[in-house]
């Protein structure tokens, strides 16, 4: 599992809960692929543009609700695949063993994305947004250990120059790209 670079991938969006197989191993990347394929709806389905355009704060809450409901399909079709992909490490592989993995995994990707909208509306932030970040962040100690392991003290302190020096370079592009102007002369008839 962990030489799958996929795996480690959807790990980075799950806090590690992907490559442990734990209840909420789905996290918030059901609602994000339901977010996207919504988004991309909205371009070529008439009637969802016609929700958003036309129809204002109601429509935009008749997609969010389609996004949720489309979110629950794509945790259970998600859930099938993981708990095939599973099967050959599991001993007492059953029918019953199925549909409990399959409501588990789902309803952890659902308690998920509820946790995000409380986040979202009691106004800390963008729940899902916010959620990512503190999986990222939680992995990050466990990445850091994994590349260090083994290493000798020249290369672990020419990585952690360059890794300062690349870092000290974003931040300084970052600054000069949000603090640039461009000065346009505006020519008016008085």
């Amino acid at each position: 599992v962990q030489q799958n670079s996929f795996v480690n991938f959807l790990n980075i969006f799950s806090g590690g809960g992907f490559s442990t197989i734990g209840v909420c191993a789905l996290g918030i990347v059901p609602y994000i692929n339901s977010s996207i394929f919504m988004q991309f709806g909205v371009k070529i389905f008439p009637y969802l543009e016609k929700l958003q355009e036309e129809e204002g704060e109601s429509g935009r809450q008749k997609i969010t609700q389609l996004t949720r409901y489309l979110t629950f399909v794509w945790a259970l079709v998600q859930s099938v695949a993981i708990t095939f992909w599973i099967r050959p490490y599991v001993f007492n592989w059953n029918f019953s063993f199925i549909i409990d993995t399959i409501l588990a995994l789902t309803a952890g990707s659902l308690i998920i994305l509820w946790i995000s909208d409380l986040i979202t509306k009691d106004g800390i932030g963008n729940g899902v947004s916010l959620l990512i970040f503190q999986n990222i962040v939680a992995g990050i100690p466990k990445n850091i250990e994994q590349s260090i392991a083994g290493q000798s003290f020249v290369i672990l302190a020419v990585k952690a120059v360059l890794i300062i020096v690349l870092f000290s370079l974003i931040i300084l592009m970052a600054i000069f790209i949000q603090e640039g102007t461009r000065r346009i002369k505006i020519v008016s008839i008085k």
